[in-house]
């Protein structure tokens, strides 16, 4: 996780790791045949995931890894895939309700705006770029809170903060 991390200039972890290009998108090259994307390949169906549920995955395998290895670099990592959702990325959006600044605004046809709720986030298009509805237009693809992410930010929070 740490040379492919490196690549990104937000030293966030890719989406996945490919043979070859296995959908019509873009595919970075990586070594040989294998390729990968930062965003989840773009599906012609109504749903696709975006990229902070998998970051803030990766920080809770991130934080367990550095605790059971007594590994600061992973702890580090971990950090950094949340501070993703934080603002540190691409559009310098917090995509956490309440918190930071360049907010974009939640979706919520349901239960209205959550303080401290994160959104969906950050998706990615067919050339494996990101998209963010910053034009409050409501697309909830990008801007509709999503319990997994708030699970694992709260499950990587609780982790980091246990040392």
């Amino acid at each position: 996780m740490l040379p492919l991390a490196a690549r990104s200039a937000y030293r966030i972890i890719p989406y996945g790791v490919y043979t070859g290009s296995p959908t019509p998108e873009y595919y970075r090259p990586l070594a040989g045949e294998l390729t990968y994307r930062y965003f989840m390949p773009v599906r012609r169906s109504l749903w696709w995931g975006e990229t902070t549920v998998f970051l803030e995955c990766y920080a809770v395998l991130l934080a367990g890894a550095a605790q059971l290895f007594k590994n600061f670099e992973y702890r580090n990592l971990a950090y950094r895939q949340m501070e993703w959702a934080m603002g540190a990325n691409p559009f310098g959006a917090c995509l956490m309700t309440g918190e930071g600044s360049r907010n974009p605004y939640p979706h919520s046809q349901f239960v209205g705006l959550i303080p401290g709720g994160i959104i969906g986030g950050i998706a990615g298009n067919t050339r494996d770029e990101p998209v963010l509805d910053m034009e409050y237009r409501l697309n909830w693809r990008t801007t509709e809170y999503w319990g997994p992410v708030n699970a694992y930010y709260v499950w990587a929070v609780s982790l980091l903060d246990s040392r």
